[in-house]
Parts: C-alpha cells; structure tokens; sequence
C-alpha cells in the first residue's frame, strides 16, 4: 500500500487539468484516476466529478475515493485503513487526488469496465496533494 499527503505552495501557478482515468501501460486491469476537486467541478457541460467519503463502520472506517471524466467513465477505490481516513480528512477544495485501482479486482469474475460505465475495487495506491495551483470550486 501507497499513501501519501503533500503541500505545494505556487504563486500564480494554476493548474486546471481535467479529470482523468488512464490504464496502466504494463497492466491495463490497472487504472490511475486523478482529479482536482475544484478543477473536476468547474468543467462545465461535462459529467467530471471526484470526492472521497468516509463511512464509520464497526470493524472501522471506509474510505471509498472516485474520479469520473467528462466522458462519464468512473472509477472508484475503497479503503480500509486508518491511514487513509487521515489522509481524505485532509481533502478541500484546492486538493488534489490521485489514486490506481484494479478492475475488475484479482479473483473477480467480472469483466473490464466497459467505456461510459463505474467500476470499482481496493486502492493499489493514493495521494493527495493541497496546492494554490489548483482551482478551488466556485472559480
């Protein structure tokens, strides 16, 4: 497991990269998904989308993270590790995450996501990255 928080500070440096999910190049069962929060939401006219959640459960907290693109294609990771709840508590709008999955999951009967649809299985990896350089939502 992955993890990782960083803080960049770049005056008036802005990055407005869409929402993006890319198959691994040595494993297209792998995808990395990566999204500005701000950026994500302020791509008019397109189905981009990306948060985290954290849902308390008795055995501990699940963190579940998605990016969808403009296309409407989502991926979502689901973690269960106090680490992890650690990291998405530090999410705001200027955040930036990254994560990789594999879909469908090691074992799994189901078959590769298929353009415009959600898939989901255990996050392989995860950032996240509070920078200025990101566009917080509403600008």
């Amino acid at each position: 497991m992955i993890i990782g928080l960083t803080s960049v500070s770049q005056a008036g440096h802005r990055l407005p990269g869409p929402a993006t999910l890319t198959p691994d190049v040595d494993d297209p069962s792998i995808w990395h998904a990566t999204a500005g929060l701000g950026n994500a939401r302020a791509q008019s006219g397109t189905a981009s989308e990306a948060g985290c959640t954290i849902d308390p459960a008795p055995s501990g907290n699940v963190v579940t993270c998605w990016v969808q693109d403009a296309s409407g294609d989502r991926r979502e990771c689901v973690a269960r590790d106090a680490h992890w709840t650690a990291l998405v508590a530090s999410l705001n709008s200027d955040s930036m995450i990254e994560f990789a999955v594999q879909v469908p999951p090691p074992g799994s009967t189901a078959t590769a996501p298929s353009a415009g649809s959600a898939a989901y299985g255990d996050c392989l990896s995860f950032s996240i990255e509070n920078s200025s350089a990101y566009q917080p939502k509403g600008q």
